[in-house]
């Protein structure tokens, strides 16, 4: 897996790339580490979906560690933020751009290496899982998509359009139905207005009437199901936030 450092204290970078590294050791994880100086540098390298774990200093000089953190969400909601701080002041802030942990760099070495081999148990595991798989026929090719890969699916004319995270585009001739169909029994799809699906692991907002998708991709809510809409949302907020807690405490053990 691929993990992100980006801290202006190079004593600190050092630090915890060591710590990640023996953190993989012992979770038998092949890892590969990039460090950076700086929140812009970082961004600068940044390429959607190249990372699995980013951690970032707070406290940074220049971009600090927070607006680093909601620039990479306007493109990325896959990749777990860790922020790497002094202190819990800003953790309103850190809801905000969807942080998976924090750590504290007063913790102690100890304290930090169980940390990061938790978080590393925690990928390992999900990466290992079998990912369903979406089929379809796209300008006479077979195409096979995880789930996870899918951003969304909409209906124009006699075609459907499947986009996937990456924004790649495939046109096919499957109706819209038959898409909500195969999808039904996924709880991470959700239908915001008439020929329109989205993948709700990438909304980044659900505000004014508007669906707001990564990459900026905005679609309009269906004003008569709004109400029902955005409680299938929350219902599906608080199940990843459960499965989230289960898979911290699963990964302490």
């Amino acid at each position: 897996m691929r993990i992100a450092i980006a801290d202006d204290a190079a004593v600190d970078r050092i630090l915890l790339t060591e710590t990640i590294k023996e953190a993989a050791l012992a979770c038998r994880c092949r890892t590969e580490v990039d460090v950076f100086e700086s929140g812009d540098d970082l961004l600068s390298a940044f390429r959607p979906y190249s990372y699995s774990l980013i951690f970032l200093d707070i406290y940074m000089e220049g971009l600090d560690g927070i607006d680093t953190a909601k620039k990479i969400r306007q493109t990325d909601s896959d990749v777990k933020i860790i922020f790497v701080t002094t202190s819990s002041d800003h953790m309103p802030e850190a809801f905000d751009v969807h942080a998976y942990q924090y750590l504290k760099k007063t913790d102690g070495k100890d304290a930090t290496l169980q940390k990061v081999k938790g978080l590393l148990f925690e990928v390992q595991k999900e990466q290992s899982r079998d990912p369903k798989t979406f089929h379809f026929i796209s300008d006479r090719q077979e195409v096979s998509l995880p789930y996870s890969s899918l951003l969304c699916i909409e209906s124009n004319g006699h075609y459907t359009i499947v986009t996937d995270r990456r924004l790649k585009k495939y046109r096919s001739r499957m109706t819209f139905a038959q898409a909500e169909e195969a999808l039904k029994d996924d709880r991470r799809f959700l239908t915001v207005n008439r020929g329109i699906l989205v993948n709700m692991d990438y909304i980044l907002s659900f505000d004014g009437g508007i669906c707001t998708l990564t990459h900026d991709i905005t679609f309009p809510i269906n004003v008569k199901k709004k109400k029902e809409i955005n409680e299938q949302r929350q219902k599906y907020i608080f199940s990843r936030i459960h499965d989230d807690m289960k898979a911290k405490q699963e990964g302490s053990k």
